[in-house]
């Protein structure tokens, strides 16, 4: 059997203890950023199913500094585009899975602050007061 291609890792901690993994690749002078945060102990297993929906929500409610239009002309602006996913997978021997909110998203190199401060943004600024808006949300994803 052949080899698979070796992709290059560097891997870091940054002052706060935040790992990072990195794979310097010729890629145009596009990055691609994946942000993800671990949800042990901050999800009960009856919100689990629920994350799905908090993660679309992330980016289709808005923050408390723009709506959900101005928010998303931003990422279309800085941006090739940002969104949020959950990742849930059984972990052997344990009764809690392993889950995690991500936040992925692509730009020009020279754009990278713009993206990283949107995923700022998006994460730590969330608003949910639009109980109309999130209706529409839980609407489309039925």
């Amino acid at each position: 059997p052949r080899a698979g291609a070796s992709i290059p890792t560097e891997v870091s901690t940054l002052a706060h203890g935040a790992r990072v993994i990195a794979h310097p690749l010729i890629t145009n002078g596009v990055a691609y950023i994946d942000v993800g945060f671990p949800l042990k102990g901050r999800v009960t297993a009856e919100q689990l199913p629920l994350l799905p929906l908090f993660a679309a929500a992330l980016k289709e409610m808005g923050t408390k500094k723009r709506d959900y239009v101005a928010l998303d002309q931003q990422i279309g602006i800085h941006t090739g585009g940002l969104g949020s996913s959950v990742s849930i997978q059984p972990r052997f021997r344990s009764e809690e899975p392993l889950a995690y909110l991500y936040f992925s998203g692509k730009a020009m190199v020279g754009q990278v602050p713009e993206l990283l401060a949107l995923i700022q943004e998006m994460a730590l600024d969330a608003s949910f007061e639009s109980q109309q808006r999130f209706l529409q949300l839980v609407l489309e994803a039925k």
